[in-house]
């Protein structure tokens, strides 16, 4: 039997979930591409063999890093959005976490979704992301009186789109968040 290094089985494998999830999350984050569990295993300090014993597949454990995340980009996004005075700084509270998010390197874990064997396990759970993570918005525009709130999500969307893209290439947070400000000024009125 192997040795276990915490008080309780149950610990242990707690221990070990969470070291495959942070070494998951590590690689995604470096990289933007699935990884395998040979390499998330070596990270962790595990051997190949080991890491099956908590995750059937490289697209289960990429699922188990998102699920894991997502609690934590929906506290990001509802305390950037709390301090909101007017729901146009909530919109622009939406736009600064979710950039946040992208230049903290997470954002490539969420798009690693793309990377999976599996598409419709992976759609299913890259919808019910956007749809929980962008329900804020959604919120805040409807509490704005947008006309086609459908249609505002979309633009607005885009500019975060664009501003996060420009992020991955390089680009200072600050820099593009100045620019963002600007082409959104409206919503600080």
């Amino acid at each position: 039997m192997p040795r276990i290094s915490a008080a309780t089985v149950a610990e242990h494998r707690e221990a070990q979930v969470r070291a495959l999830l942070d070494a998951a999350r590590e690689i995604m984050a470096q990289t933007g591409t699935r990884p395998t569990l040979a390499k998330v295993g070596a990270r962790a300090g595990l051997a190949r063999s080991s890491v099956y014993q908590y995750f059937a597949s490289a697209d289960d454990l990429v699922l188990a890093v998102v699920d894991d995340l997502l609690p934590r980009w929906e506290s990001m996004i509802a305390d950037a959005m709390s301090g909101a005075r007017t729901p146009g700084e909530r919109v622009l509270g939406y736009l600064w976490a979710n950039l946040k998010i992208v230049a903290d390197g997470e954002h490539a874990i969420a798009s690693v979704l793309g990377e999976s064997t599996d598409p419709t396990a992976v759609a299913e759970k890259a919808h019910m992301v956007h749809r929980r993570l962008g329900q804020p918005l959604v919120d805040a525009l409807k509490e704005l009186g947008v006309e086609d709130v459908e249609l505002s999500t979309t633009l607005v969307t885009a500019v975060l789109g664009a501003a996060a893209h420009k992020i991955e290439q390089g680009a200072e947070l600050n820099s593009v968040w100045r620019s963002v400000e600007h082409t959104l000024a409206v919503f600080s009125n």
